[in-house]
């Protein structure tokens, strides 16, 4: 199996008028890391206290940092044709895509989803969602989506076996 694991950060919740300030990912194929990308992006304008206080990514992080389009190429690159997963992909995807052409026709997978299919009821936060799966939530939320992630299948595969037997 090879996917990738995507986060945003943002400036804000709405992708019309607020922008990427970090982007990071996991190229993953046969349950190994192969290859991390991160990328501190400059938004074009100011990060909220309230942005700051969720993303830990201030301004004078993203101060000199390249824009998103002068990134655009790496990033679609590191991407390429792999599913894309995330916690919640949909918005990730639309930071992205606003700033592209066409959107990305990539396979993807957002866990809140794939949660809810599963018959979790709980809160869609991903500290949360990784307290109920046994999941250790740590500072890189790209490693903890893709420990998440197995976690999910896991216990999937688990359920599957067990209405099969």
């Amino acid at each position: 199996m090879k996917y990738v694991i995507l986060k945003v950060e943002t400036t804000g919740l709405d992708p019309i008028v607020d922008d990427i300030i970090h982007i990071s990912a996991y190229k993953i194929v046969e349950n190994n890391l192969i290859e991390p990308m991160s990328y501190f992006i400059n938004p074009k304008m100011e990060i909220s206290e309230e942005a700051s206080n969720i993303s830990g990514i201030r301004n004078e992080h993203v101060a000199n940092a390249p824009t998103f389009d002068e990134l655009k190429d790496k990033i679609l690159d590191f991407i390429g044709d792999f599913p894309i997963i995330g916690h919640n992909i949909n918005f990730d995807l639309s930071f992205i895509n606003k700033h592209l052409d066409h959107p990305l026709e990539n396979k993807k997978m957002s866990l809140m989803d794939m949660a809810r299919a599963m018959g979790y009821t709980g809160s869609l936060k991903l500290s949360n969602m990784c307290h109920y799966y046994g999941v250790m939530y740590t500072v890189d939320k790209v490693r903890t989506i893709n420990s998440l992630f197995k976690a999910m299948i896991e216990e999937y595969t688990k359920k599957k076996d067990n209405k099969d037997a």
